[in-house]
């Protein structure tokens, strides 16, 4: 496919996106709700989100689970358009997507040393996209923190947290002597 109609493809996926956008009168609409749970049905029966939410129960979906249902269809946006771009394109894509992988990284290193159960951390990552640059299965299987950034050894993300495992031994050792 040649640039002239890679670029038509995506510029025909963003008119198609911004048409599903949620619009003003959606907006307005919206911020008339009186509850959290009015909100979230106004969500679900009157705008595109409202795929997104059909496999959830409503009662159940708190906040943040929200905000990362919505991420998630996020990330989606981007994997449809990943495909036609290469080069330079194609990396300007995948750097929009970092920010989803460090804070799923957050997430998932803050839950590892809060000692959270593997599937609480799988309900609240981002992650599974081809964008990824992690191996996420890995992240969420290792025991402890420690493990987690080693698992972070080949990746950019490694250089930034590796001091971090220090830290953290350190912040365990001096729980551990006060609980003696």
């Amino acid at each position: 496919m040649g640039s002239v109609s890679r670029f038509s493809a995506v510029n025909a996926k963003v008119r198609v996106l911004e048409g599903r956008m949620v619009n003003e009168k959606q907006i307005s609409e919206l911020l008339k709700c009186r509850s959290y749970k009015e909100g979230l049905y106004y969500l679900a029966d009157n705008t595109v989100y409202g795929q997104a939410l059909k496999h959830y129960h409503f009662e159940d979906i708190h906040r943040g689970q929200l905000e990362n249902i919505l991420k998630k269809e996020y990330v989606k946006v981007f994997d449809k358009f990943i495909h036609y771009f290469t080069g330079d394109y194609k990396e300007l894509i995948k750097i929009f997507f970092i920010r989803f992988e460090a804070d799923d990284i957050k997430i998932i290193i803050r839950n590892k040393f809060i000692k959270k159960f593997q599937t609480d951390i799988e309900t609240l990552a981002v992650y599974g996209s081809p964008l990824s640059t992690v191996n996420y299965d890995n992240l969420i299987k290792a025991d402890s923190t420690e493990k987690v950034i080693s698992e972070l050894k080949d990746t950019v993300y490694f250089e930034y947290i590796s001091n971090l495992s220090t830290e953290i031994y350190k912040e365990n050792n001096s729980q551990n002597k006060g609980e003696s």
